[in-house]
């Protein structure tokens, strides 16, 4: 057997969850280190959503006011140089 495998097999109860509640609960019961997999897991898909949702409210012209606002700081020489 390779180095750093357990020696004997892992067992997992497979849970089908089709609620928030049943996930909550699905999660309290896994171990500490498959959490924070998880945890490491479910904040890379919101960062792809939010990624998404700019992507979408800059070509929307949503964001525009933002450039604006920038342009008029600039004009009036309120911008500092960002290190």
């Amino acid at each position: 057997m390779k180095k750093g495998l357990p020696q004997e097999p892992i067992h997992y109860k497979i849970i089908f969850v089709n609620s928030v509640q049943q996930i909550k609960k699905a999660i309290e019961l896994l171990p500490a280190r498959q959490r924070c997999a998880l945890a490491r897991w479910l904040q890379k898909q919101e960062n792809l959503s939010w990624d998404v949702q700019m992507d979408e409210d800059a070509r929307s012209g949503q964001l525009q006011f933002l450039i604006d606002e920038a342009a008029q700081a600039r004009t009036a020489g309120r911008l500092t140089k960002f290190p």
